[in-house]
């Protein structure tokens, strides 16, 4: 096999262990476990790191019930990021939230997690809003494990410096993949067939050779 059909393997194996993982059910955090989170999460930097209500965020997580859910999250950028420490760069407010994402993509695929949809086209809204991002979460724990991760703390200075304004809101509900998931999935499965024919073929050719040999 070539050294390029073996990349194109490792990355659709990859997708699919991601999709895969994304649907195990968790099971819900103790409340031992809240406490942990919580107390990581409280120890961070919060100026101007992640800014949290730690009383709701606690509610939150003692609620868990194992299940996936998705964060709605509008964003108003400022036209100049507005960072707080001196010698910070002069970006604009959309560069900075650039900065963010990539440590928060980053942080999302490390816990099973990731975002399914995001526009800059919110013409329809009238509340002057910039972006609209969707991330699906594979449960409370790994949203936890996201916020008390200190690469998050720090990445959220580049992310308050960069909106004027943000909401939020938590949805549960059924993902229906989309048809290109579908058609990596079964791609996948094709492929892994067909490499492991390859691998069955050599294996009786070799085999047959050592029995010849021996004869």
């Amino acid at each position: 096999m070539s050294l390029s059909k073996k990349i194109i393997m490792l990355m659709l194996a990859i997708m699919l262990l991601l999709i895969l993982f994304s649907f195990i059910k968790e099971t819900p955090m103790t409340n031992n476990e809240v406490d942990e989170y919580i107390n990581k999460i409280n120890q961070l930097s919060h100026i101007p790191g992640g800014k949290h209500n730690i009383e709701e965020l606690r509610s939150f997580f003692s609620a868990d019930d194992g299940d996936p859910f998705y964060t709605v999250n509008l964003y108003k950028y400022h036209k100049r990021a507005q960072y707080l420490a001196k010698g910070s760069p002069i970006i604009s407010g959309v560069e900075a939230y650039d900065k963010f994402s990539r440590v928060m993509v980053g942080l999302l695929l490390q816990n099973y997690s990731y975002p399914i949809f995001g526009s800059n086209w919110l013409d329809l809204s009238d509340k002057g809003w910039d972006k609209i991002v969707i991330v699906k979460y594979r449960s409370r724990r790994d949203m936890a494990k996201i916020f008390s991760d200190p690469s998050f703390s720090v990445a959220s200075a580049d992310k308050w410096a960069s909106i004027e304004k943000h909401d939020r809101f938590v949805v549960k509900g059924l993902h229906l993949p989309e048809m290109y998931m579908l058609f990596i999935f079964l791609l996948g499965a094709i492929l892994a067939i067909y490499n492991g024919k390859i691998v069955y073929n050599r294996k009786r050719v070799n085999s047959r050779k050592v029995v010849k040999n021996i004869k």
